[in-house]
């Protein structure tokens, strides 16, 4: 559900994707295949150079942050632009073949990618807001994260996500078979680009896990 705080803010027609992944492969050329993903990914930003810096979308994921009441973007950086950062920098962190694929794509696509374990979430009910005065949650790295002021996914138990970092109550783990993955959009997004992204995020996770089956969502403003 999108709450009134972000409605009012949007632009445009499509404000996130979600797409959830029931069951996946670990195959003998799974590893080596995401390898080679990750590597074919920062050869490509680091071939660009920091001119891509100045890519289109990753102005847009900017404008869309300082819509927001307190989400400046040389404070807060997007998830993507952090991630294309890094590559620039030393390169990627290698963590599990999950979250490298949703870190590939989130660069590739040049929007923020989050990615959940759906069985450590208190409902599928979830809505996208800008977070409350004083709220809190801590990251994947278990640091604390101001949410005042900021788009967050939340449920009934509090923040999953954001556009900048994941919450740790619903990370990835070895266990994980029921995967979210949520595309965090410009606030300008068309719902054919939606449809665009959405194609390239279910054929790139159908492609690699082989997954029992696939659903995806364009939540629109």
């Amino acid at each position: 559900m999108i709450d009134d705080s972000v409605r009012e803010k949007w632009l445009g027609e499509a404000a996130l994707i979600s797409f959830v992944m029931d069951g996946w492969a670990y195959t003998d050329e799974l590893s080596q295949q995401v390898a080679q993903e990750v590597m074919s990914t920062e050869t490509d930003i680091r071939t660009a150079g920091k001119d891509i810096l100045h890519d289109q979308m990753i102005e847009r994921m900017r404008t869309t942050f300082r819509a927001m009441p307190d989400m400046d973007p040389t404070r807060y950086r997007p998830a993507s632009e952090a991630l294309i950062r890094r590559c620039l920098d030393k390169g990627l962190f290698r963590i599990t073949p999950l979250v490298d694929v949703n870190n590939v794509l989130s660069i590739r696509l040049r929007i923020p990618l989050g990615i959940y374990a759906l069985n450590r979430l208190a409902s599928t009910d979830w809505t996208y807001r800008i977070g409350y005065p004083g709220e809190t949650y801590f990251t994947v790295s278990q640091q604390p994260k101001n949410a005042e002021g900021k788009l967050v996914v939340s449920d009934p138990e509090g923040i999953i996500g954001s556009p900048v970092s994941d919450s740790a109550r619903a990370a990835i783990q070895t266990d994980s078979d029921r995967i979210l993955v949520i595309a965090y959009l410009p606030l300008d997004s068309t719902k054919s680009e939606a449809e665009h992204w959405t194609q390239e995020i279910t054929e790139t996770f159908k492609r690699l896990f082989l997954p029992q089956s696939t659903s995806t969502q364009i939540v629109v403003r």
